[in-house]
């Protein structure tokens, strides 16, 4: 089963940056940017979602919880067929489910 752990990239000195998220597939590193931006003031690492009430917060954090539900999709369906899943086919199914 596929633990993705979402985690806050910035730069050095930077207030802010981007969401990326990263897990590993027998043994090998996968890991991608959400595209999701956030400072670091609102970045909740225990519960990986971004602090906040606004409309846009919650619209942040549906990007996220969306993006958990693709690499579990994924998962699951190589589970279900019994398929070795590994880092190239993982990105293929992920950034084209209907295959």
């Amino acid at each position: 089963m596929i633990s993705p752990k979402f985690y806050l990239r910035t730069g050095t000195g930077k207030e802010s940056g981007k969401i990326y998220v990263k897990f590993y597939l027998k043994g090998e590193k996968v890991h991608f940017s959400t595209e999701v931006a956030a400072s670091v003031k609102e970045w909740d690492e225990e519960n990986s979602k971004i602090r906040g009430n606004s409309m846009e917060v919650k619209d942040r954090n549906i990007l996220i919880n969306n993006i958990r539900s693709r690499i579990n999709v994924v998962d699951v369906k190589f589970r279900l067929r019994e398929k070795q899943l590994t880092r190239a086919l993982f990105f293929k199914h992920y950034n084209r489910p209907d295959d």
